[in-house]
């Protein structure tokens, strides 16, 4: 009986540990993610990675867009354009850098806009000048590898393709979890880049059904978290009064769930304080910032909340003198007179606020390490 009992207790434990380690994967699948690991994102292999593993974006961004190409198939998209786009959505970047790989790049491999190809639409006009400067302007040897930054500028003029194409609401259900991390990428950081309001509608469609497809991403729920704080004005403006609660309850989940997942600790203070403010309310900054005490990085937060207060009481005086104490509290850091600096111009907005103090995306939660 004693033995009996001992290889239950064995069993239960070694089932125990599986299911953690695996969580509740399948065999074949997790041997997958567990060889995926050893070989990091350069081969690619970690699009398998499930389960244990941190979830990254970079794999999916860097994969070629078969939607995409199949798309462009019976697309109008003109002659000289399509060539463009077809080799743009074709590229395996995955290992890109890996020399004596089969998708190694030189600069000679990388595809270049026929003049006779015409882009109107603004997003696409903008990423292909930054192309063009960061990967040929400086005539780079043909033979010469790309570097990060004409990477990165190629990740983004791929996406902003992707998104041309596919980013038609009826269609992004039918999407695969590639063609979704690039619609997303270039949503959210090529408007952005540009100086104009990204869609945050589209961002959040974007990103809920990207994490139905690919489920555990830190930068998923930040994504969500970001584009639904942004869409709170929306939301008040509809929403009953209950709803709002359940709306605020909702926001706590999702940042409960960034948090597990492990995003960035300057994203989580700023995802509280969205919290804690209901959306940035003038009330509960300037409650937020009452209870602010102790050490001069306090202080300066202190200034900083009562001057946004200030600001979105149409006190731009006040707001202003709050910004000079923050500096005064805490000179070395860059952003307060960055921010005295735009507050100064003529038809600044809460905008420049937000940019300390909102979640917001960088090109770096694309690039992971």
């Amino acid at each position: 009986m004693t033995r009996v009992l001992l290889l239950l207790a064995l069993t239960l434990a070694g089932g125990t540990y599986y299911l953690k380690k695996t969580r509740g994967l399948g065999p074949g699948e997790w041997i997958a993610s567990e060889v995926a690991r050893h070989f990091g994102k350069k081969t690619g292999l970690d699009v398998m990675v499930t389960g244990g593993e941190v979830r990254r974006i970079t794999p999916l961004v860097y994969a070629r867009k078969p939607k995409t190409l199949a798309m462009l198939q019976t697309s109008v998209v003109l002659p000289p354009c399509k060539v463009f786009f077809e080799a743009l959505s074709g590229l395996e970047l995955n290992g890109f850098d890996q020399k004596g790989g089969p998708h190694y790049l030189f600069v000679k491999d990388l595809p270049r806009l026929s003049g006779e190809c015409e882009l109107t639409d603004p997003d696409l006009k903008w990423v292909n000048q930054h192309y063009f400067e960061a990967c040929f302007a400086g005539n780079p040897s043909s033979l010469a590898a790309p570097d990060a930054r004409c990477l990165r500028a190629l990740v983004w003029t791929r996406a902003a393709v992707t998104r041309h194409i596919l980013a038609e609401p009826a269609q992004l259900d039918h999407l695969e979890k590639e063609e979704l991390a690039d619609i997303l990428l270039a949503s959210s950081l090529v408007p952005a880049g540009r100086g104009a309001t990204p869609p945050f509608g589209e961002i959040r469609e974007v990103a809920e059904r990207l994490e139905r497809k690919y489920p555990g991403m830190a930068l998923t729920q930040k994504v969500l978290f970001m584009a639904r704080v942004n869409l709170w004005k929306v939301y008040r403006e509809n929403l009953s009064y209950p709803d709002q609660a359940r709306f605020w309850e909702e926001m706590k989940g999702i940042f409960v769930r960034a948090k597990e997942l492990g995003v960035a600790p300057q994203d989580q203070k700023n995802m509280e304080l969205a919290l804690e403010t209901r959306g940035f309310e003038p009330s509960l900054i300037k409650k937020v910032a009452d209870a602010l005490e102790g050490s001069p990085s306090s202080a300066a937060k202190r200034s900083l909340l009562t001057a946004f207060y200030h600001w979105k009481q149409a006190e731009a005086a006040l707001a202003l003198e709050q910004i000079e104490a923050a500096i005064r509290t805490q000179p070395e850091e860059k952003i307060f007179p960055a921010i005295f600096k735009e507050l100064s111009v003529t038809g600044a907005g809460e905008e420049v606020f937000l940019k300390a103090l909102n979640v917001n995306l960088s090109p770096g939660d694309f690039e992971n390490p």
